[in-house]
């Protein structure tokens, strides 16, 4: 009779205890569900394009305070053609006053993050910072390439290098 009972307490205990696990699970997987759904939303495709204009346009600021404390006359600083080139480097010109007063024509400029500015003191190295924002430019264009074969399913002709 015993045997009975024990046996009759241990099926129910077994029931309880799976019963509270099967809560426990709902309770924890309610949890989760809730913590999903606190969670913002992965960034659109329109905020992700708002970031990179939002960081080029820091990086374009930082670059002409750069290019500004080089010179002379930091004020009279008027900017052209500059090109923020992936997250690092900015190119363009600058044109500002000499010691005279006068304005001495458009210089070239490359600023990066790591080396800071050069700005040219003459044609030739104009061309050598022209020379460096177009290294700076492809570099860019590979990275963006691997990345995009990186998901091409079609094996195209331009991802064969990156694959």
């Amino acid at each position: 009779m015993w045997k009975y009972i024990v046996v009759g307490l241990a099926i129910l205990i077994g029931a309880e205890v799976a019963y509270i696990g099967a809560k426990m699970d709902e309770v924890s997987v309610r949890k989760f569900k809730s913590y999903i759904q606190s969670q913002p939303a992965a960034p659109t495709a329109e905020q992700v394009a708002k970031l990179k204009q939002a960081k080029a346009a820091i990086l374009l600021e930082e670059a002409k305070l750069a290019v500004r404390n080089n010179l002379r006359d930091p004020t009279s600083a008027l900017f052209t053609e500059e090109d923020a080139i992936g997250d690092d480097a900015v190119c363009g010109n600058v044109n500002a006053k000499n010691g005279f007063g006068g304005y001495v024509g458009k210089s070239a400029f490359i600023y990066t993050r790591t080396e800071g500015v050069t700005i040219a003191k003459d044609r030739s190295e104009a061309y050598g910072i022209d020379a460096r924002c177009s290294e700076a430019k492809l570099k860019v264009l590979k990275a963006m390439m691997a990345e995009a074969c990186k998901t091409d399913q079609t094996n195209h002709p331009s991802c064969k290098q990156f694959h």
